[in-house]
């Protein structure tokens, strides 16, 4: 029994590791990827003196997004760098606490630049006040979590393999916010697609005319 305990704990610090460097190398890509979007839209974008209407209102959100992406890999890769040894402390496990909050926020930009496209002739934006305020809502509670991460360091393992219940709780609100962002998504991309269908110009375009067209709303 004890040989076949010892065995089982080596299997689950291979795997543990496994998942770790394999997590590692998708976030260091993730991070060259959104560190060279992130240069071009901060650095390369036309003035706002010749910039559209449009661009004008979707810009800000479009660069959050990406500042925000941005961070979550590099919280996200401290996370994975640390599991790759073997570990979980309180520092790592709260930076991907963190880190899953930013990938929130990221999420909410989209469903802003969205908005705003919509309603660039109307220029009100009253998506942004629901966007806050989940994002705040959600903030707050994973400093919560964190807080009680910080307070069980000495057995963070323990701690979240007891199903406490905030921690629990924790991924449920994680998991409605991400469910709220994508049904204002889908809101919003059934309106686009009415609007493109219903334009005189759009029917005559080739098909990859409209692809160019639906990628640049987030480009």
């Amino acid at each position: 029994f004890y040989l076949s305990s010892l065995e089982e704990m080596g299997d689950l610090e291979a795997t543990i590791k496994g998942i770790g460097v394999s997590g590692t190398l998708v976030y260091v890509a993730m991070l060259l990827y959104t560190a060279w979007r992130t240069w071009r839209l901060l650095f390369l974008q036309p003035p706002p003196a010749t910039a559209s209407r449009q661009q004008q209102l979707t810009l800000p959100a479009k660069k959050s997004f990406h500042v925000a992406l941005l961070i979550s890999a590099l919280l996200h890769l401290s996370y994975y760098a640390k599991l790759s040894e073997g570990e979980i402390t309180t520092t790592s496990f709260s930076l991907h606490l963190m880190a899953l909050w930013t990938e929130l926020t990221a999420f909410s930009c989209i469903v802003v630049v969205w908005s705003r496209v919509l309603n660039v002739a109307k220029e009100k934006d009253s998506v942004l006040t629901y966007v806050i305020a989940l994002d705040a809502f959600v903030l707050v509670w994973t400093l919560v979590v964190i807080c009680l991460v910080i307070v069980a360091r000495d057995d963070v393992d323990q701690w979240v393999s007891s199903s406490s219940q905030p921690f629990i709780f924790f991924f449920l609100v994680q998991a409605l916010a991400l469910l709220s962002c994508c049904l204002a998504l889908l809101y919003h991309g059934i309106r686009l697609q009415y609007i493109f269908r219903n334009h005189p110009r759009w029917e005559p375009l080739r098909r990859e005319r409209r692809l160019r067209i639906v990628l640049r709303i987030n480009a």
